[in-house]
């Protein structure tokens, strides 16, 4: 079934001959490494389909028709691209995209992790919360890892949860799909909740960050998020009590956080 193997860059870079192989080595190779839903099971066909055409028209080079893959993780992340937005419509109907104005507290709200799991805001009941849009590579983005770091490790005890919404609508500076975010995160330690990519401004934003928005408004009444690393903290009963500038440092938040603890 496989043609070749041969080294490119140091990664592993397989050639295959038609269509129809690249389709069942896109299924054997990478489907089983997806928790599918369900629903995404049901649309398993538009997702190769996708795939296929996004790699036929994004790969660097072909030779005799010939379609070169530039590695399994690069495969990988557009499944994971493609199996996203299809799972965003889902979402958006799951968590109440149509009524969210109707919302009384942040639990009514859903999301998924960046495994792709669907996880509802009610695990986070109880519990002060903080939620933040972040981006990879941003100028804030060091900073503010280490400090939100150092704030779950300080206040997890005492109940704190950090939930981060990684978002590419400032400057394109979180390009990745979620497979890529997760390696990054690992790499930097980061040990509070990490969400799947999603928008935060505009008609495709997440019903929840639309619902943030208008409960805590921004610079001069204006709802819209300014930039990678906005916060909002949400007190135990699930309101959004307050909203931070992108420049306000999570360690600056601490005397308002230890007020709900």
């Amino acid at each position: 079934m496989i043609d070749r193997i041969i080294k490119l860059n140091g990664s592993v870079t397989t050639i295959f001959e038609s269509s129809e192989k690249l389709i069942i080595i896109i299924i054997i190779i990478n489907l089983h490494r997806l928790n599918l839903s369900f629903y995404q099971m049901n649309s398993i066909a538009t997702i190769i389909i996708r795939t296929y055409d996004l790699i036929a028209t994004t790969t660097s080079f072909t030779v005799n028709k010939q379609i070169i893959i530039p590695s399994s993780t690069s495969l990988l992340c557009l499944l994971s691209k493609n199996l996203n937005s299809i799972n965003n419509i889902q979402t958006r109907k799951m968590s109440g995209d149509s009524d969210w104005k109707s919302k009384e507290t942040i639990y009514d709200f859903s999301a998924k992790d960046i495994d792709g799991n669907d996880v509802s805001m009610e695990k986070y009941k109880g519990h002060p919360l903080l939620v933040v849009n972040v981006a990879t590579h941003c100028g804030l983005t060091k900073a503010n890892y280490k400090q939100l770091n150092e704030l779950y490790d300080q206040f997890e005890e005492k109940g704190l949860k950090i939930a981060a919404f990684p978002c590419n609508q400032f400057g394109g500076q979180e390009p990745g799909c979620d497979v890529e975010i997760k390696e990054f995160i690992k790499k930097n330690g980061v040990r509070f909740d990490m969400f799947a990519k999603i928008d935060v401004n505009g008609d495709s934003a997440h019903p929840m960050y639309k619902w943030l928005k208008a409960k805590q408004h921004g610079f001069l009444g204006f709802d819209g998020i300014k930039w990678n690393f906005t916060k909002f903290l949400v007190n135990k009963e699930g309101h959004a009590i307050k909203r931070y500038a992108p420049t306000v440092e999570p360690k600056n938040i601490e005397p308002d956080i230890v007020n709900i603890l």
